[in-house]
């Protein structure tokens, strides 16, 4: 009889895409996400390039501060100094060579630099409307699906991003998924009267901050509290910390997804994450465990 985790992987249909180091922790944490099933199951997971798309036909997707980054809506002299902070500390975040303490500080300046420009540039609630819409920010291939599943079957989803929650929920709006079972927890603008960005809501989220914010939003998880299993979704070591508010976790499956500096990054990956997923632009292997998880069929 085929285990769990061979029938995941034959529907999956990708196995070269999929990476797991130790398959028999895997089978047991799948094991015990479906004799629990859906009434114990939240979903906990990363925005920008996790849910979203890393790239297509060639050409890198925006992430939430690429969509405002590269639109030719904003003034060209913040387009300029905004290339010029990813070109500086984006290779930073990526270095495996440093340490996450040896990063933060400059992931913290890259934030507040980025934010700052962004309130500089006077940013309208309508001109993040109609950036999102002409915007290379594109949903994975089926996440759609499990969003509307999960929300069939009464699954919280917390999408736990830093980002800009602002330009976020307008992708997830223009991609009909703000399903009502999803929350978010990101970097919001805030506006004044005119509907200009004035300031950014704190605390301020960055990619190695997760951990500390999910036990600073104990009302979230706290209503969750019987529900300690989880899929936790990400693109980046930071991401592995998004459960740290679950109570009494339970069975917790990582999944990271492995976009860019695959080979750098290849053995940090699969030594923290259980299923590493390699280059993969879709949402499939969630959508077949998740749909495992909530007793439905398999194609298969």
């Amino acid at each position: 009889m085929a285990s769990i985790l061979q029938k995941v992987l034959q529907e999956y249909g990708n196995k070269d895409k999929c990476k797991i180091q130790d398959p028999t922790k895997v089978e047991a944490i799948l094991q015990k996400l479906v004799n629990d099933g859906p009434s114990k199951l939240q979903v906990i997971t990363d925005f920008d390039f996790t849910l979203s798309r890393f790239h297509k036909d060639g050409e890198r997707c925006d992430s939430c501060h690429g969509i405002l980054d590269h639109s030719p809506l904003m003034p060209d002299s913040f387009r300029e100094k905004a290339k010029a902070l990813y070109q500086k500390y984006y290779y930073i975040e990526l270095d495996h060579k440093m340490t996450v303490e040896e990063k933060i500080p400059h992931m913290i300046t890259w934030y507040r630099e980025s934010h700052n420009l962004l309130i500089e540039a006077q940013v309208s609630k309508q001109k993040i409307q109609e950036m999102v819409i002409s915007s290379r920010a594109l949903l994975r291939d089926s996440a759609v699906n499990v969003l509307s599943n999960l929300n069939d079957h009464k699954v919280p989803v917390l999408i736990f991003s830093a980002g800009v929650g602002n330009i976020l929920e307008e992708v997830l709006h223009r991609e009909k998924a703000f399903f009502p079972n999803v929350e978010v927890i990101s970097n919001y603008m805030l506006f004044n009267e005119t509907g200009e960005c004035t300031s950014f809501k704190e605390p301020l989220i960055h990619m190695f901050n997760k951990n500390e914010t999910a036990l600073d939003s104990p009302d979230y998880f706290q209503h969750l509290k019987h529900r300690h299993n989880a899929l936790v979704l990400g693109d980046s070591i930071g991401d592995l910390d998004m459960g740290s508010g679950i109570h009494n976790p339970g069975a917790l499956l990582r999944v990271g997804f492995l976009n860019d500096k695959i080979d750098e990054r290849m053995d940090s990956f699969i030594n923290n994450f259980d299923v590493v997923l390699v280059d993969d632009q879709s949402f499939d292997f969630v959508n077949v465990v998740s749909r495992l998880v909530c007793g439905q069929p398999l194609k298969q």
